[in-house]
């Protein structure tokens, strides 16, 4: 899914890149066509090479597979990095681009003012926008006698040092970094243009959690290289291979769903509560006067499943307390990826409680900001805990085979991760939702934090779904070896 969602994202900045062949512009070069296209075809190519061999194991050219396998690895870091990279410029540009048309989301004290520069513009679909070096913490001064002003407070807020130091990092010889990076610098107005910057959001974390899965899988694979029995090839008749031919066809696929239909049940009522709750937070938030009414009715929401999640995973964890503990059956590759993720949730969810602490202004808000994201701490961490304990349990006895105990609190988990993969993907990331922390930290700070930290969240909620689903699967079967 990952990665079907990473080619859709690279076929339409494909797209919008044809569009504009004939210009005169860096927008419109070869290889801005060229990049999109190739990794188009480098995620195909290696989506069908994992799905062909998941568990291969090389024993001829030992050497050469190990070269190309860790190159892959590095390869899908890199991508990783550079989406990263390129979305948090691309969302700190947008956010100077609104603040210099006076729609700052949410009337920060920091405006930063960017100057638009027709004179560079060479297609008429086509905006390049510049913002030029900071000269001090106070003023940024523009050519073309244009002024940038930063204000800063002086009663001790840490939000105009840390943009400062923010924007003269990143914007620091801006003019010349952007000219290399036509990713960020232009802006288009065409459909195409425009049905990439709404839909990026949604898909650039498909991208991200795909070079991180494949990452993943290609360091297990140079692990085990060489390692294993090798295989032995033996000359068979037409009719041994007709046989098994056949038995692979007859192979079906059962799926015993027996306990767990009162935890599918209340995981869609869950899960339809969630929905219903992002449609009125969308609803709300654009609407005069119901703002905090909007972040309220989301971080009371938030609060509810993460208090259902944690009271259900400590619930289940009680029932299966009588299965047997056999160490040696979980994926290694699924706990490195849990661990990883879980560091997203960390980052993002202590930055969120120190901008509702120190914030210069209290209220409702900052104390349900506070609740939300310790809850999430707290579920995330006791969830993880459980994942990696009930991956190594099994039925002991025929009792506990029929009976399955605790499996309905699992499928209501699935579900509640699943109602969480949306909440992060569809309202977390945007800035509607975390107003207390862009203005503490300021738009390009609270960006890179964002960019870093949600990502890694939503692959914890949908990779949690993937884990909760093998133990659902196996916990309850007696396992002979």
């Amino acid at each position: 899914g990952f990665g079907i969602g990473g080619m859709i994202h690279s076929g339409l900045q494909l797209g919008q890149h044809l569009q504009l062949i004939g210009g005169s512009n860096d927008c419109d070069g070869l290889m801005q066509i060229v990049k999109p296209l190739f990794h188009l075809v480098f995620t195909f190519v290696q989506l069908y090479f994992v799905f062909l061999n998941p568990k291969v194991c090389i024993h001829r050219y030992k050497t050469l597979a190990r070269f190309g396998l860790m190159h892959m690895c590095g390869t899908n870091i890199c991508v990783w990095f550079r989406n990263i990279v390129v979305e948090t410029l691309h969302e700190m540009h947008s956010g100077i681009a609104h603040s210099s048309n006076g729609h700052g989301s949410h009337g920060h004290d920091h405006p930063l003012v960017e100057h638009h520069q027709n004179n560079h513009t060479t297609h008429p679909s086509i905006h390049m926008h510049t913002v030029h070096h900071v000269k001090d913490t106070h003023h940024i001064e523009h050519s073309h006698n244009s002024s940038l002003q930063l204000h800063s407070h002086h009663n001790g807020n840490v939000s105009s040092t840390l943009i400062a130091a923010m924007v003269s990092t990143v914007n620091s010889h801006e003019t010349k970094a952007l000219k290399t990076l036509p990713d960020v610098n232009c802006y288009w107005n065409k459909m195409m243009g425009k049905v990439v910057e709404q839909a990026g959001p949604y898909l650039y974390p498909c991208s991200i959690e795909y070079s991180l899965i494949c990452a993943g899988i290609m360091f297990v694979l140079w692990q085990q290289v060489g390692r294993g029995p090798k295989p032995i090839f033996t000359k068979t008749n037409g009719q041994n291979a007709d046989d098994d031919f056949q038995e692979s066809r007859s192979y079906r696929l059962s799926v015993d769903c027996g306990g767990s239909s009162r935890g599918l049940f209340l995981g869609i009522l869950l899960f339809v509560g969630a929905v219903i709750t992002m449609v009125a937070f969308y609803v709300l938030v654009h609407k005069e006067n119901m703002t905090i009414t909007a972040l309220a009715l989301v971080h009371l929401s938030e609060i509810i499943i993460y208090l259902l999640g944690l009271i259900a995973t400590i619930t289940a964890a009680w029932r299966m307390r009588g299965l047997a503990y056999k160490p040696g059956h979980a994926s290694v590759l699924e706990s490195v990826l849990i661990l990883i993720s879980l560091t997203g949730v960390f980052i993002f969810c202590l930055f969120g409680i120190i901008a509702a602490l120190f914030h210069e202004e209290s209220g409702i808000t900052n104390t349900l900001s506070i609740a939300s994201n310790l809850m999430m701490i707290i579920q995330s961490i006791v969830q993880t805990v459980f994942m990696a304990v009930g991956a190594e349990m099994q039925a002991y006895t025929q009792a506990q085979e029929r009976q399955k105990p605790g499996r309905e609190l699992v499928t209501f988990l699935i579900l509640c991760n699943l109602s969480l993969w949306g909440i992060n993907t569809f309202e977390t990331q945007r800035a509607e939702h975390n107003p207390i922390q862009t203005d503490f930290y300021g738009h390009m700070a609270w960006a890179i934090l964002t960019h870093i930290s949600v990502p890694l969240g939503i692959f914890f909620r949908f990779h949690s779904t993937v884990c909760l689903s093998n133990i659902w699967k196996n916990a309850w079967k007696i396992r002979h070896h």
